[in-house]
């Protein structure tokens, strides 16, 4: 790609990005969000982790991976506590995505991929908007985008980044699993040892850390929390067609533990109790599956009406957000299939992967865990784009 062609990504990614948040960057607040945002845990760890420690109350918070709070940190060491400083940083990081992904596109597959592909990661309305949050959306798309650019031809790099992307979010180790069977699959074993081993190399000493403080060697307890404050819920949600909070008060009696909430704070409770909720899952096969399949399906559209709300309120801005989403989502979807078609086996890996950040999550999908799957889905667009374009017009 020509220098030209990066500026021109960068500077309407920019744009587009600096146009989606300009409430966050006007407001330090805006960045925090509603109370009962995730934000308000991070900001807490952020400045937790300045002090020496990783707690908040009192409580080591196993709950969240030390990724995106140690980058909340530095900054707040570097810079100053201002939430804008966060909002600002992401902002650029969607920019530097961007123009990863037309230099990945472009080396493959000629220029105006690379072009195609670069613009409209810089376009993508999840982490778009997400970066107005202190959220880790942002930070772990970019990880992850960078990683999986360095997989074939970097395999050290690309796990080294994927390990800081795990401690970002968990999820990062499937991107990690992926990334490692595409080489398995080549059979080409150094590559697939090289970034395995590279990957365990940020993440060792945390799981160290936990090991010897909390008794168990594990990132943190999401995965835990999601089956007994989510999964579970949702189940008997689709069971007895009750509310989520009525399923939740109800599931601590049914579990044998009268806050959920705190169990997710105790790695041995937390792992007993999310048995308990998976034993209530297998119990209730259907509902589970129901629950899973809309979760699943809510993952592939829309952008979350409290996120534009909060920042937007009910103003023209918001609902052309809303619609600009939608519209991307479609014009992506359609186009990243004939793309992937085209990419051969990196193709179809990348397309699995796609599949696996939307499916894990199931009955919590959201629209948040796209954040990953966009920087994807633009390579795969762009090609198709011009992949199309020669074919209609030769």
């Amino acid at each position: 790609m020509r220098t030209c062609d990066i500026a021109i990504i960068f500077t309407l990614s920019l744009m587009f990005r600096v146009a989606f948040v300009i409430p966050a960057l006007l407001d330090p607040s805006a960045a925090l969000g509603p109370p009962h945002l995730d934000t308000h845990e991070y900001y807490a760890l952020g400045q937790s982790i300045t002090r020496g420690s990783y707690e908040i109350g009192g409580f080591d918070w196993i709950l969240r991976p030390p990724g995106y709070p140690a980058f909340l940190a530095w900054l707040d060491v570097s810079l100053g506590r201002d939430p804008r400083f966060a909002v600002g940083l992401q902002v650029l990081l969607g920019g530097l995505v961007a123009v990863l992904v037309g230099i990945w596109a472009g080396r493959g597959w000629g220029r105006s991929a690379g072009l195609a592909s670069g613009i409209l990661a810089g376009l993508a309305p999840v982490t778009g908007l997400l970066s107005g949050f202190l959220l880790t959306e942002a930070l772990f798309a970019a990880t992850a985008a960078v990683g999986l650019f360095f997989t074939e031809k970097r395999p050290a790099i690309s796990g080294f980044i994927l390990g800081l992307s795990a401690l970002v979010r968990p999820m990062g180790i499937y991107i990690a699993l992926v990334a490692a069977g595409f080489h398995l699959i080549q059979k080409d074993w150094v590559k697939a040892g090289l970034l395995g081993l590279a990957f365990s190399l940020p993440i060792l000493p945390w799981l160290a850390r936990n090991k010897i403080l909390n008794g168990k060697p594990i990132l943190s307890t999401q995965h835990e929390a999601t089956v007994f404050l989510y999964a579970a819920p949702y189940t008997m949600m689709e069971e007895k067609g009750i509310s989520y909070e009525k399923a939740l008060a109800e599931l601590s009696d049914t579990l044998g533990c009268p806050d959920l909430q705190a169990a997710a704070l105790d790695p041995m409770l937390a792992g007993e109790v999310a048995k308990r909720g998976i034993r209530y899952i297998l119990r209730h096969p259907r509902a589970y599956s129901i629950a899973h399949l809309k979760g699943f399906v809510r993952g592939f559209f829309g952008l979350g009406r409290d996120f534009t709300r909060f920042l937007w309120g009910d103003s023209p801005a918001a609902a052309l957000i809303v619609l600009f989403s939608w519209l991307y989502a479609l014009f992506t979807y359609i186009l990243a299939g004939w793309g992937f078609s085209r990419m051969g086996r990196e193709g179809l890996a990348l397309a699995f992967l796609i599949f696996l950040l939307l499916f894990l999550p199931g009955p919590d999908g959201s629209f948040r865990f796209r954040a990953p799957a966009e920087p994807i889905l633009a390579l795969a667009s762009g090609i198709g784009l011009v992949s199309l374009k020669e074919k209609v017009f030769p």
